[in-house]
C-alpha cells in the first residue's frame, strides 16, 4: 500500500454561506489505512478491497443538516451503510438510517426537503431501488418514486421545477433506452420529450443561471454532434421574478429550468452596486424565496443570491443571482406623534424637532417641507417653522386655555401626512418665583436624600425617614401630584435608600444599605415591579453601599458607591448591570474611590463624581466613561 491518503473530489465554492455549507467531501473515519481509488478501465477511478470508507458527495440542507454519501459503514462509532446525516455541529444525526447497500455518489435535497441519491446500489432502506431512490426527510424511502436505471448515476441536478436530470453510465431508465444521460419528471418517471445519446459515460452535470445543461465526462460525441468531454444543452423554459413589492419585503419566484437554490441571500446596495451590505437570509415558500421585516432605503438596488450545486458527485457549487431596483413613492409617516401636554403661563418657548416626529421612505426627515396648517388660539400661542425643521411655540403673556396644532409634512412627490396635537398652557399659582408651596407637605420624618418624579406624576421619595405624614414608610414612599402618599405603595426597607430610578417600562430601581426589601432579601439594590411589589427576576448581591444608579436607553443599569463585589465579581465603586441583573462583564472601570453620583449622556456616555482620582488608572477626579 504505497502511501496514506485521504481522497478528495470536486470543489466548493462560497459567499456568505455558513460554516456547514463549506464542507468539502472528506473521509470522515478513525481508521488509519486508507488506499488511492484504482482506475476502471474507463478511466474512473473507483475504491480498491472492501476496507476503503470515502465520502463522495455531500449537500447541505436548509436547516444546516448535512447529507453524506459515499462508500463507508461506519460514523463517528455509529453503523451507517453509505449515507448518513450530520447535524449542524457535525455530529451524527441519530434519527436518520437509510441503509443503502453499496456506494452512494451523488446526492441532492428537493424544496420539499426530499433527498435524491444516485450511485451503484441496488437496494435503499431494504427495498429494491436501481442505482436512484428518493427518501423523504426522515430517511424513509419515497416509495412512489422508482426510475428503475439499470447501471450507476453519477451525477444528478434538481431544477426548478422538480424534474432532475441524472448522467452515469446507464443505458435504460425503467426499460426505455435512455444512453447515459436522462430526465425525470417529479413522481420519477421518465420525461419521454428529454433523450439525447452519449456515446459514453457521463460523469458532472451542472445547470447554468439560464437552464443550460452542461455535462461533462469521457463521451465524443453528444446527440449527432462530436463534442469531447464536455457540452452544453439547451433545455426548457427558465422563468424567474424578483420583486421589490415594498421597503419591508423581496420575493424571488424560481421555476422551469432554473438551477434548484440550496439556499438564498439577499443584498442591498446604494451606491449603484459598487459596495453590498447583507439584508439577511431567505425563507422558502412556494416557487421561490422571500425575505421579510426589512427597512430599504429608496432609490436602491437587492441582489438575490442563490447557492446552486452540480459536478460530479455534486461536489461543485456557485452562486446565481438577480438585480432589482426599487424606486418608491410612498407616503410620509408620523412614526412619533407630537403629545398633547401643558404648560404654565410662564413657560418659555417650546422647540420641537419635526424630523424625528415625521418619516419618508423617499426623503430624508430633514428635507421633508413642513408647514403649520391650523392653529385654533393664535391669540394664546404662535407657531412657527424655523431652521427648516423646528416648530416654535411661543406663549403669550396673561394668556391661558387650549389650542389645537396641526403640521403637515410634505415629500418631494407631493405625497403628506398631517399630525395634531392640543397645547394648554395653565395659570401659576398665587406667589412669587422661588417661593414656597404652601400646598405641598408631605412631612417626612428623616432624611430625604432622592426624589424621581414618575411619567404619571407621581414622585418616588427615598431616604432614611420612617414615616410619611404621620403614616409608617421606612427609607420608601411615593407621593401623588398632589402630595397625598401612595397608600398602595408600601415597600419596606430594613436600612438607608439612597437613590431611585424609574425604568421606560415603569419598574423601579431602588439602591441604598438595605439588605432587605418588601419582605424580600435584597443586598443594597432591587427592582420593584410599578405597584411596589419586588421584580422577582432581578437579585443582584453587592457587597457595600450603593450612592447613585442610573438607567441607560438600552435597559442597562450603572450603579456606584462605596462597594468591591457584584454578584461576586470585582467591580470597584462603579459597575454596570444588565437589564436582568447579571454583571456587564465587558464593563469595568475600576474607580479607586466612592462614587456618589452618575449620569447617563444622551450620546450612552456616562458622567459620574465622588472621592476618586483615577478611573482605569487615568487621573480623573470627575470622569466621563
Amino acid at each position: 500500500m504505497g502511501r496514506r491518503a485521504t481522497a478528495l473530489r470536486g470543489s466548493t465554492r462560497t459567499a456568505r454561506w455558513t460554516r456547514a455549507s463549506i464542507l468539502m467531501r472528506m473521509t470522515l473515519f478513525t481508521t488509519p489505512w486508507f488506499r488511492w481509488m484504482g482506475r476502471s478501465s474507463s478511466g474512473v477511478r473507483l475504491p480498491q478491497g472492501t476496507n476503503f470508507p470515502v465520502v463522495y458527495s455531500t449537500t447541505v440542507q436548509v436547516d444546516g443538516k448535512m447529507i453524506i454519501g459515499g462508500y463507508f459503514t461506519n460514523v463517528n462509532g455509529s453503523t451507517r451503510a453509505n449515507l448518513a446525516r450530520l447535524n449542524a455541529d457535525g455530529m451524527l444525526d441519530l434519527g436518520f438510517d437509510p441503509e443503502v447497500n453499496n456506494s452512494v455518489l451523488s446526492t441532492t435535497v428537493q424544496a420539499d426537503g426530499k433527498i435524491v441519491i444516485g450511485g451503484w446500489f441496488t437496494a435503499a432502506d431494504g427495498v429494491a431501488r436501481n442505482h436512484l431512490a428518493r427518501l423523504n426527510p426522515d430517511g424513509s424511502l419515497d416509495p412512489g418514486f422508482d426510475p428503475n436505471v439499470n447501471d450507476t448515476v453519477w451525477s444528478a441536478v434538481m431544477q426548478a421545477d422538480e424534474k432532475i436530470v441524472v448522467g452515469g453510465w446507464f443505458t435504460a431508465v425503467d426499460g426505455v433506452a435512455r444512453n447515459r444521460l436522462a430526465r425525470l419528471n417529479p413522481d420519477g418517471s421518465l420525461d419521454t420529450g428529454f433523450n439525447l445519446n452519449v456515446d459514453n459515460p457521463v460523469y458532472a452535470i451542472t445547470l447554468q443561471a439560464d437552464g443550460k445543461i452542461v455535462i461533462g465526462g469521457i463521451f465524443t460525441g453528444v446527440g449527432r454532434m462530436g463534442r469531447n468531454h464536455i457540452a452544453r444543452l439547451a433545455n426548457d423554459a427558465a422563468p424567474q421574478s424578483f420583486n421589490v413589492s415594498s421597503a419591508t419585503h423581496v420575493e424571488w419566484q424560481r421555476g422551469g429550468a432554473l438551477p434548484e437554490a440550496q439556499s438564498v441571500a439577499f443584498d442591498l446596495s446604494t451606491d449603484r452596486g459598487t459596495t453590498w451590505v447583507p439584508l439577511g437570509i431567505a425563507t422558502r415558500i412556494t416557487g421561490g424565496w422571500e425575505l421579510t421585516g426589512l427597512s430599504l432605503s429608496t432609490n436602491s438596488l437587492v441582489r438575490a443570491r442563490a447557492r446552486v450545486t452540480g459536478g460530479q458527485f455534486n461536489g461543485s457549487s456557485g452562486l446565481v443571482e438577480a438585480v432589482a431596483a426599487f424606486p418608491f413613492s410612498t407616503r410620509p409617516t408620523v412614526t412619533n406623534p407630537i403629545t398633547d401636554f401643558a404648560v404654565n403661563e410662564d413657560a418659555p418657548n417650546t422647540v420641537i424637532n419635526l424630523s424625528v416626529v415625521f418619516n419618508d421612505a423617499e426623503t430624508p426627515p430633514g428635507n421633508l417641507n413642513y408647514f403649520v396648517q391650523a392653529n385654533t388660539n393664535a391669540a394664546l400661542l404662535t407657531a412657527t417653522i424655523t431652521a427648516r425643521t423646528n416648530l416654535i411655540l411661543a406663549y403669550a403673556p396673561n394668556q391661558f386655555g387650549s389650542a389645537m396644532i396641526t403640521v403637515r409634512a410634505t415629500d418631494t412627490a407631493g405625497l403628506y401626512v398631517e399630525d395634531t396635537f392640543t397645547v394648554t398652557v395653565t395659570q401659576l399659582q398665587d406667589g412669587d418665583p422661588g417661593e414656597v408651596d404652601a400646598g405641598f407637605n408631605p412631612s417626612a420624618s428623616g432624611e430625604v436624600y432622592s426624589t424621581t418624579v414618575q411619567p404619571d406624576g407621581k414622585m418616588i421619595i427615598a431616604g432614611t425617614f420612617t414615616a410619611v405624614g404621620g403614616a409608617p414608610r421606612n427609607y420608601l414612599a411615593r407621593l401623588h401630584a398632589d402630595d397625598a402618599l401612595d397608600l398602595g405603595f408600601y415597600p419596606s426597607a430594613n436600612s438607608g435608600v439612597y437613590c431611585t430610578a424609574v425604568q421606560a417600562d415603569g419598574k423601579i430601581i431602588v439602591a441604598g444599605s438595605f439588605t432587605n426589601l418588601a419582605g424580600a432579601a435584597r443586598n443594597r439594590i432591587a427592582r420593584l415591579n410599578a405597584d411596589g411589589t419586588p421584580d422577582t427576576g432581578f437579585n443582584p448581591a453587592v457587597n457595600g453601599i450603593i450612592e447613585c444608579s442610573a438607567v441607560q436607553t438600552d435597559g442597562k443599569i450603572v450603579i456606584g458607591g462605596g462597594f468591591s463585589t457584584v454578584n461576586g465579581m470585582v467591580r470597584n465603586y462603579f459597575a454596570r448591570l444588565n437589564a436582568d441583573g447579571t454583571v456587564d462583564q465587558g464593563f469595568n472601570p475600576n474607580v479607586n474611590s466612592e462614587v456618589f453620583s452618575a449620569a447617563v449622556q444622551a450620546d450612552g456616555k456616562i458622567v459620574m463624581g465622588g472621592f476618586f482620582t483615577s478611573v482605569a488608572g487615568q487621573a480623573a477626579p470627575i470622569s466621563r466613561g
